[in-house]
């Protein structure tokens, strides 16, 4: 599996809703390490930014995403082991976790090299590598079955799991027939006209310009010499940003954000909007160009809740003012700062900037992720465990492959029997 360790740490934390969601013997068998390193994932992030909490608080905020008690204390002792945090015992029981949260590459980095340490099975590998193939748009599954080195029956048992996790798709080409996988995970909205652009241009070649702007979230649009990228976004597939400041309007390019159905679309549009103007800033500031990187500047403004004095910021930061996301006070010298209000929705969106500008993605989670907040920042003395929202967990749906494959699990029978 060529891919890197940070990578496989994304991969991980992006298919651990659905794995949580789901009832299954073969994820049980199959997926446990990756639902582990999944999980630690969604804590650490959720973690981020705080210094203490005691853990009937975070019992409340991970339940909210499916992590049990159980569950939570391996996570916490895989965490501990990592250096990501430091559990203090507690007679009561409501014992004190210190957060020692690392960069953010570099926490996704330590998750996907303690994957690859916990022996992962053959099917683990497979699946990270496949989400992570989809994750730049859909594929023929005849290629993908080509791919890998494991016979039909095994891939057919593995798209079987992943498919009820709501982690990968299907259709079947008007065009040819042939079967077509996605992922809803990043591509709910367009799949298939997405993979009309494929078609047309090449995979090759699509895949390449996805990845040259998910390295560079908030790409400028005059910087595109690539044909086919170019032809991607006049096909209206990419998210784009319009800031217009002294050197004129000027748009800036995302790849779609996962999960957006499920988000508010002013908290998005805040997003990037963020990432904009500060690219407007580092491209195209006629005075004098941003030296800082996108991630600095935004986690500058998260820590200080300010950025300027610059002559070019009434402008440059106008789409922030429109959208109530701070406004701009003049300063001496014909210089002026642009001001953060501290609302709930702006300080998310700073976080999901700040994501995209660091690793070219976000894991935006809505109304579970805001629960999960606010579950943390309860007051100290509260001492009784949070209730969760009770949600039933679904099941794979079963063919007969996978029916007599849970079977020979459980009885004993080798695999090869079956």
């Amino acid at each position: 599996m060529d891919i890197n360790d940070v990578t496989v740490g994304l991969r991980a934390h992006d298919m651990n809703p659905g794995l949580l969601a789901v009832s299954s013997g073969l994820i049980n068998t199959y997926l446990r390490r990756t639902r582990l390193m999944g999980s630690a994932a969604q804590v650490i992030t959720l973690l981020s930014g705080l210094q203490v909490v005691r853990l009937e608080q975070l019992l409340g905020a991970t339940g909210e995403f499916g992590i049990d008690d159980t569950l939570l204390d391996r996570v916490l002792a895989e965490l501990q082991e990592m250096d990501q945090v430091r559990v203090i015992q507690e007679r009561s029981g409501n014992h004190r976790i210190e957060v020692r949260v690392r960069r953010m590459q570099d926490r996704y980095d330590v998750i996907g090299e303690k994957w690859r340490e916990s022996d992962p099975t053959p099917i683990e590998t497979i699946a990270i590598d496949l989400v992570d193939q989809l994750s730049i748009g859909p594929r023929y599954d005849s290629d993908l079955r080509g791919r890998y080195d494991c016979d039909d029956t095994e891939f057919g048992l593995l798209l079987n799991v992943l498919q009820s996790c709501g982690v990968v798709g299907s259709y079947t080409s008007p065009v040819n027939g042939r079967g077509v996988l996605y992922s809803p995970i990043y591509w709910e909205e367009n799949p298939k006209q997405l993979f009309a652009a494929m078609e047309v241009h090449g995979v090759e070649d699509v895949t390449r310009a996805i990845k040259e702007v998910r390295s560079y979230q908030g790409l400028p649009e005059d910087r595109v010499e690539e044909p086919t990228l170019r032809a991607v976004v006049e096909s209206g597939l990419l998210p784009t940003a319009t800031v217009v400041s002294t050197a004129g309007p000027r748009r800036f390019i995302f790849t779609p954000i996962q999960g957006a159905k499920k988000v508010e679309k002013k908290l998005l549009d805040k997003a990037l909007a963020l990432v904009s103007c500060i690219r407007y800033g580092q491209h195209h500031a006629t005075i004098s160009k941003l030296r800082w990187t996108a991630q600095e500047l935004l986690v500058l403004l998260k820590d200080r809740k300010k950025l300027g004095p610059h002559s070019e910021v009434p402008t440059q930061y106008s789409p922030l003012v429109e959208l109530f996301v701070g406004h701009v006070e003049p300063e001496t010298g014909g210089k002026y700062t642009f001001h953060l209000y501290e609302s709930d929705e702006n300080m998310r969106a700073l976080d999901v900037a700040i994501e995209l500008s660091a690793i070219g993605e976000t894991r935006v989670g809505g109304a579970k992720a805001a629960d999960a907040v606010s579950r943390l920042l309860l007051p100290a003395s509260f001492h009784d465990p949070a209730r969760t929202r009770m949600e039933v967990k679904r099941s794979v749906k079963r063919t007969p492959e996978s029916t007599a494959k849970v079977a020979a699990i459980i009885s004993g029978v080798s695999s090869d029997v079956v």
